[in-house]
């Protein structure tokens, strides 16, 4: 049981890595998989995905919930799903993920700015691609139109940027960061 509700009109950070740090995505397929169930589970009325990201090990959705009960009503469903899916093709017993999920409040305009750009990075800070637009399993390709994504709403994020050029340069840029993103991110 978590320690702090998800509450309804509110932005959070959630994640979740494999159990041990394990691939969960392991073909190609695996995260198209995935794709489908958080397409399955969120819908509008109950909770928007503004961004996301999937890595061989973990994943990161930046969501917008509208719901009370979101964690048992949408992410344990969608990890559920995902995971006995998973056990099921891979012929594999047992939990596929570290515990529940992780949720961060996003409690500012500054701290959904940094968010959505860490998650946009995490591809490039894990060494598995030079530039964010050449990871394909996250929705940064979204947010620099590249491609309609009809799970990604960018309205939040966006209307914090005069243009997408803007967001892009902000994302990309090799300026320092001062901001504290560890109160965020994984613990």
């Amino acid at each position: 049981m978590r320690k702090e509700a998800i509450l309804p009109d509110q932005i959070y950070h959630i994640y979740n890595r494999g159990i041990n740090r394990q691939n969960i995505f392991v073909q190609k397929a695996d995260y198209y998989l995935f794709l489908l169930k958080i397409r399955k589970y969120f819908a509008i009325e109950t909770a928007e995905v503004l961004s996301y990201c999937m890595m061989p090990n973990h994943f990161h959705l930046l969501i917008y919930n509208h719901c009370e009960n979101f964690g048992t009503k949408i992410v344990m469903p969608l990890i559920t799903s995902f995971t006995k899916t998973m056990n099921l093709k891979y012929s594999r017993e047992g939990h596929l993920f570290q515990g529940a999920y992780n949720a961060k409040l996003i409690d500012s305009d500054e701290s959904l700015m940094q968010v959505s750009r860490y998650i946009h990075l995490n591809p490039v800070k894990a060494s598995l691609v030079e530039r964010p637009e050449d990871w394909e399993f996250s929705s940064y390709l979204d947010y620099i139109g590249r491609r309609n994504d009809s799970i990604v709403r960018l309205g939040y994020v966006m209307e914090l940027f005069s243009k997408t050029k803007e967001y892009r340069e902000f994302v990309e840029s090799e300026c320092e960061i001062t901001f504290d993103i560890k109160k965020y991110v994984f613990d």
